[in-house]
């Protein structure tokens, strides 16, 4: 392996691994605010995850992986979304 492919497979892992570390911070806000507004939110309960899409294309496994983490943050933000919709003030 040269060092060009050196350097592509360390940005890789790194990206993947911001990726990976904002889909964690996305779910521990989610958690938080879906904890702090509970006790002012209509009651309700919402799905935690949209289901995943049936006939998903194929990618290569790296981009795969990004797009999971993607999928979760999405979700997280969504879900973030209902839990202020609940609110009852």
């Amino acid at each position: 392996m040269n060092n060009l492919e050196v350097a592509k497979e360390s940005i890789a892992v790194k990206l993947l691994n911001m990726v990976k570390d904002l889909a964690e911070q996305s779910q521990k806000t989610k958690d938080r605010v879906g904890d702090r507004l509970m006790p002012i939110s209509r009651e309700g309960s919402i799905p935690d995850q949209d289901p995943k899409p049936v006939g998903r294309e194929e990618w290569p496994k790296y981009f795969s992986e990004v797009r999971e983490e993607l999928f979760a943050i999405k979700n997280n933000l969504a879900a973030i979304d209902k839990a202020i919709d609940r609110l009852e003030i």
